[in-house]
């Protein structure tokens, strides 16, 4: 829990985006919780559309 609250004070001080793969609505329902209004997108079992997410936002 302290880990996840000192990444999440880290990421509220920079312009990170975040791609959070989880498999299943409970642990995607705890991510959001837990990540709050971050620059962050909530994905079940799909990290190639993570990836392209994070590219598509990386990108100029």
């Amino acid at each position: 829990m302290l880990t996840q609250q000192s990444f999440s004070s880290e990421l509220k001080n920079s312009a990170l985006s975040v791609a959070i793969v989880v498999p299943n609505t409970a642990i995607a329902y705890l991510a959001r919780l837990a990540f709050g209004d971050l620059h962050h997108r909530v994905f079940y079992n799909d990290i190639a559309a993570a990836i392209l997410w994070l590219m598509k936002i990386s990108s100029p």
